[in-house]
């Protein structure tokens, strides 16, 4: 059998001498390995992916052709190199293989062009240098791999209940999940209760349209006040229901445990 779909590599591993064992997340078909024999691919491209196999159990191979590289606007930052490993780690560890997920690939595909670009030339101010600076640059992409997160989340049972924005307001906005079932409730419903729930960022939203629409899918509207506690907060947010069990990474330490690791190490270097 044989199937076709845009893909992004997120890992490459040695398999033997002449070929790598090659994870990709795939628009049509979700996580998916393949064994590829020749050339190069490198990780975050953005590939047209060939994958062939006699039958649909096996591990199969990959034909590759590339459509976009980021490796160009990573190779040299360190932290740009943490945060796709990050990005990898979470997918690999959170989705089943050969599932579609359209959403979570949208939100995959946002993220490694969101490498690219920071150095787009209408991006340049009059001086002929890029308008954003590199905390802003790294900011951005956090926000991002956010973004990538709160797809995940319906793909591990939750989906964050909004039903209680019609009761926020500027004196009384949301500011707590429940860890149990993923509902966000106002500062004075959920204050008796504080020591037991998540922190959720205090918005509000004047667009009325727009709180009518907010739902775990359409979540990236609530996002007007976006600040670095904001985004602390909501990574927290993330990694608790991602990471309720964590598995065992190849180096033996958890992927929850690099998960926060990381994340915190990357929000420190922000101003």
């Amino acid at each position: 059998m044989q199937w076709t779909s845009e893909a992004i590599v997120l890992e490459v591993r040695a398999f033997s001498e002449s070929s790598s064992l090659v994870t990709v997340l795939s628009e049509g078909y979700g996580l998916h390995n393949g064994l590829f024999r020749r050339g190069s691919v490198n990780l975050g491209d953005i590939v047209e992916a060939t994958w062939t196999a006699r039958l649909p159990e096996q591990l199969g191979t990959w034909r590759f052709e590339l459509k976009k590289s980021c490796i160009a606007f990573v190779m040299r930052d360190v932290d740009k190199i943490q945060c796709f490993k990050i990005f990898a780690a979470v997918l690999t560890e959170v989705l089943f293989e050969h599932l579609k997920c359209l959403d979570v690939y949208e939100a995959a595909r946002n993220f490694i062009n969101s490498f690219s670009s920071f150095y787009d030339l209408s991006r340049l101010d009059s001086a002929g240098c890029p308008g954003n600076s590199p905390q802003n640059e790294l900011q951005r992409l956090l926000w991002n791999l956010l973004f990538v997160e709160l797809a995940l989340l319906p793909r591990v049972g939750v989906v964050l209940d909004f039903k209680d924005l019609v009761k926020a307001s500027k004196h009384d906005p949301l500011e707590f999940v429940s860890p149990r079932t993923g509902r966000i409730v106002t500062r004075s419903m959920g204050e008796p209760y504080k020591d037991k729930l998540l922190a959720f960022p205090s918005l509000f939203l004047e667009d009325k349209e727009a709180e009518a629409e907010a739902s775990g899918q359409n979540v990236f509207q609530l996002f007007n006040k976006r600040s670095l506690e904001d985004l602390r907060k909501m990574f927290s947010l993330t990694h608790y229901f991602l990471f309720k069990s964590p598995n065992k990474s190849r180096t033996g330490n958890t992927i929850s445990d690099f998960h926060r690791a990381s994340l915190a190490a990357l929000l420190d270097t922000l101003p």
